[in-house]
């Protein structure tokens, strides 16, 4: 490649051989002039004056390189910050969109016909998960641990939710034990809903009751007769009228739950229920 030293010195040693130049070698070296100085970087706190396209122009103001393109400057890197979309892009650009509450950081996609908007999401933590909502993206925290994603259809979020896992289980009560509570375990997992039913040999009396561990009720034989009786009071009613015993669920635990027990009378035998635990 010759320097332009190198082409001035053609040009005499034509000269010299009365060799004329001609019009397309002053216009080749013209040319390849014009390139050479669009390639320059102009340093200034102002822009150039009539700058042409392709000029290079380092604003040293605000630290930032631009070009000149399509009758106007634009940033390099390429980035754009500012309420409105640039006039001028190109595909890769990249824009900060600052026209809401965050700045929202956009990408012009390959087709040069959009601005696709790159997910963010403000404090972020392990677990969560970003999703779509009406119209932008948004974080949904992290669940508690067994639950899975579910989805409520294209016009709603989704919302963490809790698979139909259920364990089924017995235990025993002696009814002469004084009031107190007892700790069920086995389930594998924290419940949220208990279904009970059982029976005392006996007293021939059986029961069928329910909690949520806010809510308790139960259904009991009352008397010899049969007679079913109820009650919101407990989850579990077991024997006779005077003599008897209540349960109300106090509390889900990791591997369990615990119902608290109020002998009134003098019961006696051992009741056998049976329970199912639902998470």
């Amino acid at each position: 490649m010759s320097t332009s030293a190198s082409r001035q010195y053609n040009f005499v040693d034509d000269k010299n051989a009365a060799i004329p130049p001609t019009a397309s070698r002053v216009d080749a070296e013209l040319d390849n002039c014009i390139t050479k100085l669009n390639q320059k970087v102009i340093i200034s706190a102002s822009a150039p004056s009539s700058p042409i396209a392709g000029m290079f122009w380092l604003d040293s103001s605000n630290k930032v390189l631009k070009q000149y393109r399509n009758s106007e400057w634009v940033l390099m890197g390429p980035v754009h910050y500012g309420a409105s979309a640039p006039s001028t892009m190109q595909f890769g650009d990249v824009w900060i969109d600052s026209s809401g509450s965050e700045a929202i950081l956009k990408v012009r996609n390959k087709a040069n016909g959009a601005w696709l908007e790159v997910a963010t999401v403000a404090s972020p933590a392990q677990g969560d998960v970003l999703y779509r909502d009406a119209s932008a993206w948004a974080n949904l925290a992290a669940g508690t641990a067994g639950m899975f994603l579910k989805t409520l259809g294209a016009a709603a979020n989704p919302a963490w939710a809790y698979a139909p896992i259920f364990k089924i289980g017995a235990d025993d009560r002696n009814e002469t034990t004084a009031s107190g509570t007892q700790a069920v375990t086995g389930t594998g997992f924290t419940p949220r809903f208990v279904f009970f039913f059982g029976a005392n040999p006996t007293s021939q009396r059986h029961f069928f009751g329910m909690s949520d561990g806010t809510s308790q009720v139960s259904i009991y034989t009352f008397d010899s007769t049969q007679y079913m009786n109820h009650t919101v009071a407990a989850c579990i009613r077991t024997n006779e009228a005077t003599n008897y015993n209540t349960a109300t669920l106090t509390s889900f635990d990791a591997n369990g739950f615990t119902l608290t027990w109020v002998k009134t009378g003098s019961p006696t035998g051992t009741m056998r229920f049976m329970w199912l635990a639902i998470q």
